[in-house]
């Protein structure tokens, strides 16, 4: 199994996800060979919360009764050899997760494709001679400062509104950070920016591919491609991460599995499915028992299952801030709770709480009754009632308050 995770990476940067603009034709290759998760979201916007649950095979927000479990300590039993190449500039992880770990070190003289593959190439030699093998690869080079190569900026600079002075306009590497109000010129600027980093990376994620390809892999191999969370660039006014902002760009992700010999390529999955899913779909690869929170995708992969929730729930630990159904997506904010509707919405601009009061107070309630319920043992769902089933109460609640009393 080889999983690949670049943090920052939003599903809206990309060709396959219905992105017109940005070239990423070494992913758009790969995908017809994958299985597309459509609704696929982050369990929270902290790549260590996300890390966390990845382990615990619970929510992030489920802070008490958590049962002593780690999905890795699960592999490693069963044999699985664990090795880790990095480029993460915070490292965070625990001692003794992973059996070799590769910090690979950006430079201005070395891009990080440049930086990163000798390391690739060793490992995965090696790694091919064994029969059980988990390669984990990470990079943190799509979030700010970028490492920006001119030869992929030149494809959208030239695009861009020159300066006042005429000059082109120049990369943004370093754009601030926080809440803030960009002109028209600073967003085109600062998004081809950032599109020039996610082409460069594409290029480079051919080149890995086409090194597992040389290795006789993509026949035995599944490769899973993901995000830990997106990268706010300039939507709602903020750049870089949101804290507990749950907004569609920081916690849409792209989520693909390419199973060995490209199996179902081209399937695209629209049901809801999220970042607790990743643990038991890593365990159900390697036949080992399922359990935590999630539910393994690869039923989906194969098309044998559809449906596996009617709605998901965000946040982060303690705090269970968001709920989403593939027609509604509720934020829980210092304030009234927002909600929108789904998938026209897709941005979340549009807060329709005030013609959707009561349907927003279900969606409320299901979402504190599902953190109480993620913090037992076992974890009952709670249901969620039907947007026409919630207006027939009200209706009925009214009826009854209209009615003479006896």
């Amino acid at each position: 199994m080889i999983v690949i995770v670049a943090n920052g990476w939003n599903a809206g940067w990309l060709g396959c996800y219905g992105n017109e603009w940005l070239s990423t034709p070494q992913l758009d290759r790969l995908a017809v060979e994958s299985v597309i998760f459509d609704q696929h979201f982050t369990v929270s916007p902290s790549r260590d919360a996300w890390f966390d649950s990845l382990t615990t095979g619970r929510y992030p927000f489920a802070v008490q009764g958590s049962p002593s479990y780690s999905l890795f300590n699960e592999l490693r039993e069963f044999g699985t050899r664990l090795v880790r190449i990095h480029d993460r500039r915070d490292e965070t992880e625990a001692p003794g997760t992973w059996d070799e770990s590769f910090a690979v070190t950006i430079t201005d003289d070395c891009s990080p494709g440049e930086a990163m593959f000798p390391v690739i190439e060793k490992q995965i030699k090696k790694l091919a001679k064994l029969d059980n093998w988990l390669l984990w690869i990470e990079t943190d080079r799509l979030l700010p400062p970028w490492s920006v190569s001119m030869d992929f900026f030149d494809e959208y600079g030239k695009g861009m509104t020159p300066n006042d002075d005429e000059t082109p306009a120049q990369p943004w590497d370093e754009p601030p950070q926080g809440q803030v109000d960009l002109s028209d010129r600073e967003l085109e600027r600062l998004q081809g920016t950032f599109a020039s980093v996610v082409t460069e990376w594409d290029a480079d994620l051919g080149k890995w591919i086409g090194l597992f390809r040389e290795q006789g892999l993509l026949d035995s191999t599944a490769i899973l491609i993901t995000s830990s969370q997106g990268l706010p660039l300039g939507e709602h006014s903020w750049i870089g991460a949101g804290g507990n902002d749950l907004h569609e760009e920081n916690v849409h992700v792209p989520m693909m599995i390419r199973l060995p010999g490209g199996a179902h390529g081209s399937l695209r999955v629209p049901a809801l499915t999220e970042s607790i899913d990743l643990s038991p779909t890593l365990l159900e690869m390697f036949g080992l028992p399922i359990v935590g929170h999630g539910r393994s995708l690869l039923p989906l992969a194969r098309a044998e299952r559809t449906k596996p929730r009617e709605y998901i729930c965000q946040g982060t630990a303690g705090w269970a801030g968001a709920i989403r159904t593939e027609e509604w997506s509720l934020l829980r904010t210092t304030g009234p709770s927002k909600i929108f509707r789904k998938p026209e919405d897709r941005w979340e601009v549009h807060d329709v709480r005030t013609q959707h009061f009561e349907w927003a107070g279900h969606l409320e309630e299901t979402l504190a009754k599902f953190a109480q319920a993620a913090s037992t043992v076992p974890f009952v769902e709670p249901v969620l009632k039907h947007y026409d089933d919630v207006d027939e109460e009200v209706e009925s609640e009214t009826s009854d308050e209209a009615s003479p009393k006896r």
